[in-house]
């Protein structure tokens, strides 16, 4: 047996070809094949309202997967639409055979591979089944029973560890309005005086959605250090989704930042998107410039650069007992690692050209580039026992501050030592922090390991009610790296959900 997942798609009218997933489509006698066979998708001719079609395709299946079906989904359906006045049951007799009966035939049939894999059954079921729409009672009463069906379904397949998904869909523009085309109303019917408004009800096209248009102007290229994981990887995600032309993942571990950099390839708007994966050690001179140098040369610039790297807490204690070695550590790497990337990316970004973009009232300049530093809420307060990661924060927004201040003589800042990273702001340089709290990320995923209470009380603690989203603290790391942002330098920015607001700021 192939040890790809196995999927039952019925039936396939179209198909996106899914890495490491082995398909195996039902198709009526007369839908053509070509396009999933070009995918490598298994093809099978079956009828969902005969058992003798659905048996047989039971012993492909078997053959195909050595008896273990990891997904199931039941797709085949048809519609038929008319007012519950005029309804001829015939028709909605042969609707339910297809829509209500086919997926229960198919589980009847399929339902020990799918227990043998502990896999998943998906019935597409749709909103008509929640929410009545004119014309189509008989449709939505065919999807309501699907629906229920699938929801007692999972009660009764959970002991054998498969569960069972509704998927509530929307209209969709496929071939099944087709089904409809050269439906009329009864001369007699209450409705017939309207007889033209259900014509081009019969015949309409469902509004179709715009691709999601980038909406923080980002249209340059990123270095985001910390890439692999949490924040800094959704960060990088970010910028490819939003519109980048080219993402740097920066980690330590390698392997991390090259899946990481696959991963965006699929998620990134621009056509001319490009990823680059690059381990870097940032507590490291010769491994931060070396990072910065493989962006250039792939890049020829770099317009945002994110400093997410960085080490949480492995000892809370009070300040009498901690461990040296541990404040050392985080000093090296969230501290130095931090002023080394702010250092050479403000060298690197001293060369490049100023950029122009179109603003509401004509062009703004958005300088030659942005830093955004990842600080914390600790950066800004106290938390008891944790006095080396405060005191790394605190410095990380020091760096911040000092990077991104102009200094009050132009001409002493353009003299400045080379090798210090000060007075960004006359050469067009952003340089911001991001102050966020607790979010939700493998890092504190292990903090809290076996301690789910801890979770939940510091939950209630906080204002908000929860720990952050990595979305909504890389949703600001967006808007200070881009033009939205042109005239922000040097401040910390709280993504906390209120939660300093309870505290005395020192």
């Amino acid at each position: 047996m192939s040890d790809r997942l196995q999927k039952i798609p019925t039936p396939a009218d179209r198909f996106r070809g899914i890495e490491d997933v082995e398909v195996i489509a039902t198709l009526l006698p007369h839908e053509e094949d070509e396009h999933l066979i070009s995918k490598g998708v298994h093809v099978t001719r079956t009828d969902v309202t005969k058992d003798e079609s659905v048996e047989e395709l039971m012993k492909t299946v078997q053959q195909l997967t050595g008896g273990k079906l990891d997904i199931l989904i039941n797709n085949a359906g048809i519609c038929y639409t008319m007012p519950a006045t005029d309804t001829e049951v015939a028709e909605v007799e042969k609707m339910f055979k297809v829509n209500v009966f086919g997926p229960m035939r198919m589980v009847r049939y399929m339902h020990r591979f799918v227990i043998e894999a502990k896999g998943v059954v998906v019935n597409i079921g749709s909103i008509g089944g929640v929410c009545p729409y004119v014309y189509g009672a008989s449709y939505n009463a065919s999807k309501a029973a699907l629906h229920h069906y699938g929801n007692t379904l999972r009660v009764e397949m959970r002991p054998f560890g498969v569960r069972v998904v509704n998927i509530i869909s929307g209209e969709v523009h496929t071939n099944i309005l087709k089904n409809d085309h050269g439906r009329s109303l009864p001369d007699n019917s209450v409705y017939y005086p309207m007889n033209d408004a259900f014509q081009a009800h019969l015949y309409r096209k469902p509004v179709e959605c715009k691709t999601r248009q980038a909406k923080m102007s980002i249209d340059g290229f990123a270095l985001v250090t910390g890439a692999g994981s949490g924040i800094g990887r959704d960060c990088a995600l970010a910028f490819a989704s939003e519109g980048a032309r080219g993402v740097a993942f920066a980690d330590i571990n390698l392997t991390a930042a090259l899946e990481a950099a696959e991963e965006s390839k699929a998620q990134a708007t621009n056509s001319a998107y490009r990823a680059v994966a690059v381990q870097v050690d940032v507590s490291n001179e010769e491994s931060v410039q070396r990072m910065v140098d493989t962006t250039l040369k792939e890049f020829n610039r770099i317009d945002y650069g994110v400093n997410s790297a960085g080490l949480g807490i492995k000892q809370a204690r009070p300040v009498s007992e901690t461990c040296m070695a541990e404040f050392d550590n985080l000093m090296s790497v969230n501290v130095r690692g931090t002023m080394l990337c702010v250092r050479a990316l403000s060298r690197a970004m001293k060369n490049q050209e100023e950029r122009l973009v179109a603003g509401r009232t004509g062009p703004c300049s958005v300088g030659r580039g942005s830093i955004v530093n990842l600080a914390s809420a600790n950066s800004v307060v106290a938390f008891p026992e944790i006095v080396q990661y405060t005191a790394a924060k605190h410095a990380v927004l020091g760096i911040t501050k000092t990077a991104g201040a102009n200094s009050p003589d132009p001409k002493t800042a353009m003299h400045a030592n080379p090798t210090q990273a000060l007075d960004n702001a006359p050469h067009g340089i952003r340089v911001n922090a991001v102050c966020p709290s607790w979010v939700e990320t493998p890092m504190i995923d292990k903090a809290f390991a076996g301690n789910p209470e801890i979770r939940l009380a510091l939950s209630a603690s906080i204002p908000a009610g929860r720990l952050a989203r990595p979305e909504e603290v890389s949703n600001v790391v967006l808007f200070l790296s881009g033009p939205k942002s042109s005239y922000v330098t040097g401040v910390g920015w709280l993504v906390d959900g209120g939660t300093t607001l309870q505290m005395k700021h020192g």
